[in-house]
């Protein structure tokens, strides 16, 4: 359990650093401001969800726990890249 938490926490540290200057980055002319409200409202969504979705399938088990969120994931990459 301890190596799951040491590879959030270096992937959260990654992310922290660079999310906001690639969403920067990555906007289109004249829509800075909108992209990043997408980007903010996407984020603070996925942390207001997180906690009852994980106690909801945590006692269900790691395998649906992980599956579950690793599902979420790509269905969110994908709506972003669209």
């Amino acid at each position: 359990m301890a190596a799951v938490s040491v590879v959030c926490t270096l992937g959260e540290i990654v992310y922290a650093g660079s999310a906001n200057a690639l969403a920067t980055h990555l906007a289109p002319a004249g829509a800075l401001g909108r992209t990043l409200a997408r980007f903010e409202l996407s984020t603070g969504l996925g942390l207001a969800v997180s906690p009852a979705a994980i106690t909801t399938l945590a006692p269900h088990g790691p395998t649906a726990l992980w599956t579950t969120l690793a599902t979420a994931t790509l269905l969110s990459a994908a709506a972003v890249a669209h």
